[in-house]
């Protein structure tokens, strides 16, 4: 262990009277990514207390690019469609779905704000590239994969629970829909996705162990299926480096 950090806040509190939990107010990081000089970048929520009575919370966006020596390099916090950091009425929420990292240490985040879909791009200095606003090219999207010369492939799944339809979009450097993609029939989802060396891009299964490429046209090139026993079984994640998995 080289260093530890603690960000933000964790508090609950239990409701006087009804014997129930307020909302809580709490900052936490849910996705990382390693950018090419070392530093590494985090994404994540934060939710404020609305207090007892209040119906809904507001969660805003943070967004933190840390040194190697962990201290930070640039911080944003992120609010879109919705009112920032409002703690005392119904308002508008920001979630983020995922991040992910070209070769020139370019920061992209995936956002959902009620209906709407956003892509944001921020340059290796925080600064905000262009943002693309959808909603409803693909469905609901998961998470992002993205190539080192700055392509990026978003997954989302359409339809209802027990019978989604996974796609992929496409987008190119400057945020241009390049294609998109359903997969009709398809075991697979675009919950966990990532691009190998050779820049395709690979999509976990949706119920069973199953991992699937799609090359940088959308054209699925290979699947591999493991089990680990007669029950058989599903991934958590996993990984492809120079041919080989390594899968939990």
């Amino acid at each position: 262990l080289q260093w530890q950090k603690f960000y933000g806040r964790d508090y609950y509190e239990w409701g006087s009277g009804g014997g129930s939990w307020y909302y809580y107010s709490e900052d936490n990081f849910q996705h990382c990514a390693s950018l090419t000089d070392g530093r590494f970048a985090a994404v994540g929520q934060t939710a404020n207390n609305g207090g007892s009575g209040v119906g809904s919370i507001n969660n805003n966006v943070m967004l933190t690019v840390w040194n190697s020596d962990g201290t930070v390099s640039w911080t944003k916090w992120i609010s879109v469609d919705s009112t920032q950091n409002n703690n005392s009425s119904n308002v508008g929420s920001t979630f983020v779905d995922d991040i992910g990292v070209d070769g020139s240490n370019n920061v992209y985040i995936l956002l959902y704000s009620n209906p709407n879909t956003h892509l944001v791009k921020f340059n290796s200095s925080g600064t905000v590239q262009w943002k693309k606003t959808w909603s409803s090219n693909i469905g609901f999207t998961d998470s992002i994969a993205v190539t080192k010369s700055g392509d990026i492939f978003v997954g989302a799944n359409s339809g209802s629970f027990g019978s989604y339809v996974p796609g992929i979009m496409k987008l190119n450097s400057s945020g241009t829909v390049q294609w998109t993609k359903t997969f009709t029939g398809a075991n697979f989802g675009g919950d966990h996705m990532f691009v190998d060396q050779e820049e395709n891009v690979w999509l976990r299964g949706t119920s069973d162990s199953t991992a699937v490429c799609v090359d940088s046209n959308g054209n699925v090139v290979r699947a591999v299926s493991v089990d680990t026993d007669s029950g058989g079984g599903y991934f958590r994640g996993f990984t492809v480096n120079e041919g080989y998995m390594t899968v939990l």
